[in-house]
């Protein structure tokens, strides 16, 4: 079987720009206006004049990244108290659905308000006025929390002109030029198409409901497994022992109530994925079989929106998520299933798949859409898999 081999995907084409930086001071920026439908915002090439002089890029979900533009598309160096200066701030989980809205503003505190910018070290806040914030966090596909979200940057002072907000996969789809899917798997997981100004969505239903093949759900059953393992009536693992520990527990039955009351937070449930791969490595069966029933669930979502996708050119499938920034070789497993491969084989359909899971997506998306000149912006030390018609896939890692 010949397996191709891939490269590098250029996000855009566009050129730098004649006019000297030193002009663009206090430059009239034309930039994308977005509209919301059901509180999910999209771009549309509808011109609005604005005058700003940086642009605050925010990608919140299991984590937060922050980057601070200046007009030409740079990211300015950044510094926090008893931190070194870098170009990029990570900050803690800012889902409003997790952290709720007096966490949500914690994080914006955290990360913005203790911050200096450049050699110069000038306080945020004295070009607070002067930026636009473009963000886009897990949890705001809601129009209530959208809503919420607005008003807490509001009353923190910044302008209502020069905010744009949505959910963290909506403003990914900015990335995919006419036929694509952004593919999630974090704390929770979705996978949602783009075919023009049509959209089909797999997943994406909350915790309670779904996210299958996410961080959450492979704790949830990494502790499900132990429990039965405990009782007696499933496979030994050593999950068991590893949960205990993890919780500083007895028993993992001690954890029931916790649990289903909520003291063990879904962020604490979502950290044992790592505990489940590091398992898997040491050979533990229960630990691969649970792995592998995730990645089962994430192609399974990608399959039901590829076919829904009438296209014959490649479509490129963008993956997010801490699943894909931190098991790299997961993505593997997500694409490798003998069902996909027969599955595109009998749609006659290629992909190709990018790993941009640990870029600042608003960085990306302001860069490629906000900014119009720029040289050609590369996603670099992503993986990509480029299938082709019935004949295999290949995945890069650098």
């Amino acid at each position: 079987m010949h397996i191709p081999t891939g490269k590098k995907l250029t996000l855009n084409t566009l050129k730098r720009p004649s006019i000297p930086y030193r002009k663009l001071k206090w430059f009239s920026v034309v930039f994308l206006l977005f509209f919301f439908i059901d509180g999910q915002a999209h771009m549309k090439s509808d011109i609005l004049t604005n005058t700003f002089k940086y642009i605050v890029c925010l990608h919140g979900a299991e984590s937060t990244s922050l980057q601070i533009l200046n007009l030409s598309g740079e990211p300015l160096g950044l510094e926090q108290k008893d931190r070194s200066s870098s170009t990029t701030i990570i900050g803690p989980c800012s889902n409003i659905n997790i952290v709720g809205s007096e966490g949500f503003e914690q994080v914006l505190h955290t990360m913005l308000f203790s911050l200096t910018i450049g050699k110069e070290k000038i306080p945020f806040s004295s070009i607070q006025k002067d930026c636009l914030i473009l963000g886009g966090f897990a949890g705001l596909s809601s129009s209530a929390n959208l809503q919420k979200a607005k008003s807490i940057f509001e009353k923190n002072g910044f302008l209502k002109e020069r905010l744009i907000l949505c959910g963290d996969v909506h403003l990914a789809r900015e990335l995919v030029e006419n036929k694509g899917i952004i593919c999630i798997a974090g704390f929770g997981s979705v996978a949602l198409g783009v075919d023009g100004n049509k959209e089909m969505k797999a997943g994406g239903f909350g915790r309670v409901l779904g996210d299958e093949g996410s961080s959450y759900a492979i704790g949830i059953h990494a502790i499900k497994a132990s429990l039965e393992d405990e009782y007696g009536y499933g496979l030994p693992t050593c999950l068991t022992d590893s949960i205990k520990n993890f919780y500083n527990v007895k028993k993992v039955s001690d954890l029931i109530t916790s649990i289903n009351n909520g003291e063990i937070t879904v962020t604490e449930i979502t950290e044992l994925a790592s505990t489940v791969f590091l398992s898997a490595q040491t050979g533990d069966l229960v630990s691969n079989a649970i792995i592998l029933e995730a990645a089962r669930d994430l192609s399974v979502m990608v399959s039901h929106v590829v076919k829904q996708l009438q296209t014959s050119e490649t479509i490129p499938i963008l993956l997010l998520g801490n699943l894909f920034h931190e098991q790299p070789l997961f993505i593997e497993q997500v694409f490798e299933f003998y069902e996909f491969i027969a599955f595109l084989e009998k749609e006659q359909k290629t992909i190709t798949v990018v790993n941009i899971s640990g870029e600042n997506i608003a960085t990306l998306v302001a860069q490629k859409k906000l900014i119009p000149k720029l040289t050609p912006l590369t996603v670099e030390n992503n993986n990509q898999t480029p299938l082709s018609k019935g004949r295999g896939r290949s995945i890069n890692h650098e």
